[in-house]
């Protein structure tokens, strides 16, 4: 966020490191293939070849002042194990857009002393959950129990796993909102996360839980997230300087 030195005088997650104490309790998660809905409206990444798939990688960089090294190492973390090049460049952005300021924000709490609860959605849609991946807010309709009306019953599909998968999901929200701890009978045990183990529950058909599921994502983008909050902008001399509007 934009700092105005007036309600927000320092970046969130300083606030959060200098607080005495954080006393709410946060339930913070990811979808897997969080970048896949946006791929539908981007006929160009659909099509990306090599080529192309290294200009985007350093244009999005630009900003990070990569050298070559660093983008070697981009393209060997989102290297062929990802799929072809559109696939790689949604894993690229899920992780930036994503997955990273999670991580980055749970560790922040943690350490800070706050009570944190991680998860990575990894549900489908069962007829075409292979193209689709677990995109950008389908988790939704599972937390709030409509995957089986209307066309989400087409769409989604109303089977056995996917209402157990939807009514887990609503007990642990439901638990957490309560009690401030999303664990229940009818998920595996959730422990808190912490920056020296990172336990994520990954709710799927068959839902655990798994050590730092965003290894790669948080090694790589978390020092060049942090890197804008070690040198911030001073807010004050450009809010002196813009003119005051009579409404």
């Amino acid at each position: 966020p934009t700092l105005d030195g007036d309600l927000l005088t320092e970046q969130p997650l300083d606030a959060i490191h200098h607080a005495a104490t954080t006393p709410v309790p946060v339930l913070i998660g990811s979808n897997r293939n969080e970048w896949a809905l946006f791929m539908a409206a981007d006929s160009a990444a659909r099509q990306l070849d090599e080529p192309a798939l290294r200009r985007r990688f350093r244009r999005v960089l630009s900003s990070h002042g990569i050298d070559e090294i660093m983008l070697d190492r981009v393209h060997s973390i989102y290297d062929e194990t990802h799929g072809k090049p559109p696939a790689r460049w949604s894993a690229f952005m899920s992780d930036l857009v994503f997955h990273a300021p999670a991580v980055l924000l749970a560790d922040t709490l943690s350490r800070a002393g706050g009570e944190v609860y991680f998860y990575r959605f990894d549900g489908t849609l069962p007829l075409v959950g292979g193209y689709t991946g677990s995109f950008h807010g389908l988790e939704i309709p599972f937390v709030f129990g409509t995957v089986g009306r209307g066309a989400l019953a087409w769409t989604i599909g109303n089977s056995p796993a996917v209402r157990k998968l939807s009514r887990n999901m609503q007990q642990a929200w439901v638990r957490f909102a309560h009690s401030a701890n999303p664990a229940h009978e009818g998920l595996p045990a959730w422990p808190r996360w912490q920056d020296d183990r990172r336990d994520a529950m990954l709710l799927g058909p068959d839902s655990r839980i798994a050590q730092d599921p965003h290894e790669g994502a948080r090694e790589f983008w978390t020092p060049l997230l942090e890197a804008p909050r070690q040198n911030p902008p001073d807010p004050k001399p450009s809010l002196q300087a813009a003119p005051r509007l009579a409404c």
